[in-house]
């Protein structure tokens, strides 16, 4: 069974947009550090900011990305 791959420009969209979340979450974090429960927002932080790393980077993450 073959698995379908997402084309390029969707991954490089997730990507863009893990970054945003990720950039917000920092902000977030930063801003509550005083805080106990803020380490929610730094733990997203760093999960969006991977995210965007993996999703931003499409032949990284797919090498043998079938041509059309």
């Amino acid at each position: 069974m073959v698995e379908k791959v997402p084309s390029t420009s969707t991954m490089q969209m997730r990507g863009l947009v893990h970054l945003i979340l990720g950039i917000i979450m920092v902000l977030l974090w930063s801003f509550y550090s005083s805080e106990w429960w803020s380490a929610v927002f730094g733990f997203l932080a760093l999960y969006f900011l991977i995210q965007a790393i993996l999703h931003g980077n499409v032949y990284s993450v797919y090498p043998f990305h079938p041509r059309k």
